[in-house]
């Protein structure tokens, strides 16, 4: 290989080696990467559920829509399940709440505070989502 197109071949890997790296660090600083986490709250029926009660009919579900429609701003999404409207299902997840949250701490903070979940209604367990999009409905 001549020593002019060798240095031309170095000089391309170079530059791409350089605008490769300079595209890392852009698309790590990028708006699309500083979004606030997604956090899945996954309810089920607690030792204060009534079994012979659906989940409407549960004392306390009031407080607990209340809740959810206080912190409505920190919320993507949250309804019960199907399955979980009839009384005396066998299964015991009765729904899912999305959240927004900085933090997991923060997510099982905002969790925690739900009257459902203090009155022991329901049990929730907090995970965190990496999900790129969510699409509206």
């Amino acid at each position: 290989m001549r020593t002019s197109t060798r240095f031309t071949l170095t000089i391309l890997a170079m530059l791409a080696t350089i605008g490769f790296q300079s595209g890392a660090h852009h698309a790590a600083q990028s708006p699309a990467t500083q979004r606030t986490p997604v956090f899945v709250a996954i309810y089920d029926r607690g030792p204060a559920w009534d079994e012979s009660k659906g989940t409407l009919q549960q004392t306390g579900i009031a407080e607990h829509s209340q809740f959810l429609r206080a912190n409505s701003e920190k919320l993507i999404a949250a309804a019960p399940f199907q399955q979980a409207l009839a009384p005396g299902g066998s299964d015991r997840t009765v729904g899912m709440v999305i959240t927004l949250a900085a933090t997991q701490e923060e997510a099982e903070s905002l969790i925690a505070g739900d009257p459902a979940i203090a009155g022991k209604l329901m049990t929730a367990t907090v995970r965190r989502w990496l999900v790129d999009r969510v699409k509206n409905y």
